[in-house]
């Protein structure tokens, strides 16, 4: 999906000054994973449990989940952990699954 130059700069630049990346992909199960890509294909809650099959109530579940897993309070800090764990890339100003 597509974001702001200026967002985008700030992620590549905050990447940049980070020295050691906390690998936390290890925190989260394979289902958590798949819902961190939706999230960051901006995929609703709906959109989410229709893909995956599950429901709409799991996915705010997994959500929840996921941002006390990683200790991050919304989508953003899901997005940033996504680009530190090279799920996700920036490129020419959008983001790029991987």
């Amino acid at each position: 999906f597509y974001h702001n130059d200026v967002v985008a700069r700030a992620l590549r630049q905050n990447l940049q000054k980070q020295e050691t990346i906390t690998n936390k992909r290890h925190l989260l199960t394979d289902r958590e994973l798949e819902i961190v890509v939706l999230i960051c294909k901006e995929q609703t809650p709906k959109e989410i449990a229709d893909a995956l099959h599950i429901s709409e109530k799991t996915v705010h579940v997994h959500k929840r989940n996921i941002l006390t897993k990683l200790e991050v309070k919304s989508s953003i800090g899901i997005l940033k952990f996504a680009v530190e764990e090279g799920l996700v890339s920036v490129v020419n100003g959008k983001f790029v699954i991987l």
